[in-house]
């Protein structure tokens, strides 16, 4: 695959977004300089908060059970 744009982004809504669903990026482009946004979905959500889930045990333990 290949893409080309005829000048980088100016604005945040312009840029390529690329991720993988926790660590992402808005590519802006740009030939003498590069710039490029990275966000990880632990750094900050707006509030703090408890990324444990303490169910996790119990249900691949119920799930391991169900493919045997």
């Amino acid at each position: 695959m290949h893409i080309q744009f005829q000048s980088p982004a100016v604005h945040w809504v312009e840029a390529l977004p690329i991720g993988n669903g926790r660590l992402g990026a808005m590519v802006f482009g740009g030939i003498e300089k590069e710039r490029i946004a990275l966000n990880e979905d632990t750094l900050w959500s707006g509030f703090p908060g408890e990324w444990n889930n303490p169910g996790t045990k119990a249900a691949l333990r119920n799930e391991g059970a169900m493919e045997q």
